[in-house]
């Protein structure tokens, strides 16, 4: 007798299927080296550009636990996998969904709201990234891996 895997509701819904292929992949690294590179560019480039972040433990579990969690399970997890489900939203521009294009805008619009343009126009590339991850495994796990080291990154690069 064999035994059929189910699928659950919130698996199905927010792709949280389990994947350490992730961890075997050198494009993964790559996407985890981005992050510090990229935010000693900027600051090198623009030293105003990171302002200081008081640190604490609220600090560090909001934006390394509880933010990347819960942007990713919404906007990687349903928004970008819902979309995936019609043609057009699944066809690639440049190298990545349309999904992942108008989720990743969608996200960044909404950073708009409680930061500067240019640090909310800087989310736009990360966001990519984390949808190509999401894309790539048909899971939101790598992608909130990914949103919880950057912005344990920028923490580092800005804490005060």
């Amino acid at each position: 007798m064999t035994s059929v895997k189910r699928e659950s509701f919130w698996q199905r819904e927010l792709g949280l299927y389990w994947t350490q292929r992730c961890f075997k992949d050198p494009w993964f690294y790559s996407a985890l080296l981005a992050a510090p590179l990229l935010l000693l560019l900027g600051r090198t480039l623009v030293p105003e550009w990171l302002t200081a972040i008081p640190l604490s433990w609220m600090v560090f579990f909001l934006m390394v636990i509880w933010q990347p969690l819960i942007e990713e399970l919404f906007f990687r997890g349903l928004l970008q996998g819902k979309l995936s489900l019609y043609a057009w939203f699944a066809e690639n521009w440049f190298g990545l969904s349309r999904a992942n294009w108008v989720v990743s805008i969608v996200f960044t619009s909404f950073h708009l709201f409680y930061h500067p343009p240019i640090w909310a126009l800087a989310v736009l590339i990360p966001s990519l990234i984390f949808g190509w991850f999401r894309d790539r495994y048909q899971s939101v796990f790598p992608a909130i891996f990914l949103h919880a080291f950057y912005n344990a990154v920028l923490l580092f690069f800005s804490a005060n």
